[in-house]
């Protein structure tokens, strides 16, 4: 069985000892005893990241299925008993959609 390891600073208090020696390993975190660890970039700078990554992410998917470009419609949900913000992808036509729509007099 796996050993709870704390998260001293971090929404997400607990992880597994081969996440934690894993994350020590890649320089991101330290341990602080035994059995908790702290990551070295703060929690503003991670949700910073993890939004960029995501953001990324979704315009890479949005691509592979024809190029079209993608906003984001932000919305507060609830997750293990915290509110967060969640974000659904939204395709919107590309420019060349948009002209392709207009010069044939319909809408896209």
């Amino acid at each position: 069985m796996s050993q709870n390891i704390s998260i001293e600073n971090r929404e997400k208090k607990f992880t597994s000892r081969k996440a934690a020696v894993s994350f020590v390993a890649r320089g991101i975190a330290v341990w602080t005893s035994d059995t908790s660890v702290r990551f070295l970039e703060s929690s503003e700078q991670f949700a910073v990241r993890t939004a960029r990554h995501d953001e990324h992410y979704w315009r890479e998917v949005t691509a592979q299925r024809g190029g079209q470009d993608v906003a984001f419609k932000w919305h507060p949900s609830m997750s293990g008993g915290y509110t967060v913000m969640g974000a659904t992808a939204v395709a919107t036509p590309t420019r060349a959609q948009l002209a392709q729509g207009a010069s044939q007099g319909g809408r896209w």
